[in-house]
């Protein structure tokens, strides 16, 4: 017996996310399903209204799949959601010519951020920067955004707006722009 059939005999509750558990349509959209009308559900298929499968919610893994993901998960879970969308930040390496790594202990985030971004062009230098997640949170709004952005993907992103103003500073938006700008020179 699969899992869905287990279900729906036994009328069990499941997660909010997967929906109900109803015999798969079998043709006509709106028309009484005959198993349901009889009562006999043998050797009939079954489906989830909601969510066909969910995974771990902090996954972006087949999102081009499933575009309205982060907006459904805003709906179910809005806490959860804020994490996973609110901060992060780029970390930055910097690199002499010979390649070396240059340490720069003695200075804030915010002063190497500034400064790298700066000299992003300086062929004395060597700037590697990553995104990450920060103490605010994942910061998946950036990730997101620079999908829809230079993928051209239309992943929903909820409450866009807001993390943008909150969290989108001009240093960020200079990075976004010279590394897309070396890659479309490429």
């Amino acid at each position: 017996m699969s899992s869905h059939t287990y279900i729906h005999t036994y009328n069990l509750s499941i997660a909010d996310a997967y929906g109900q558990v109803v015999v798969k349509n079998d043709g006509i959209e709106g028309q009484i399903n005959v198993h349901d009308y009889i009562g006999d559900y043998r050797d009939c298929q079954y489906e989830t209204t909601g969510c066909k499968r969910t995974g771990c919610i902090f996954c972006g893994f087949g999102i081009t799949q499933d575009k309205q993901r982060f907006v459904r998960l805003a709906e179910q879970e809005p806490e959860l959601c804020d994490y996973v969308m609110r901060g992060g930040k780029f970390f930055f390496k910097v690199f002499d010519r010979k390649g070396s790594e240059i340490k720069l202990k003695h200075c804030t985030h915010k002063q190497i951020e500034k400064w790298c971004i700066s000299n992003m062009h300086n062929r004395n230098f060597k700037i590697e920067s990553t995104w990450q997640p920060s103490k605010d949170g994942l910061g998946y709004w950036f990730v997101l955004e620079w999908l829809n952005e230079f993928g051209k993907l239309g992943i929903g992103i909820p409450n866009r707006d807001y993390y943008m103003g909150k969290y989108c500073t001009e240093e960020i938006q200079q990075n976004m722009r010279e590394r897309c700008g070396e890659n479309e020179q490429s």
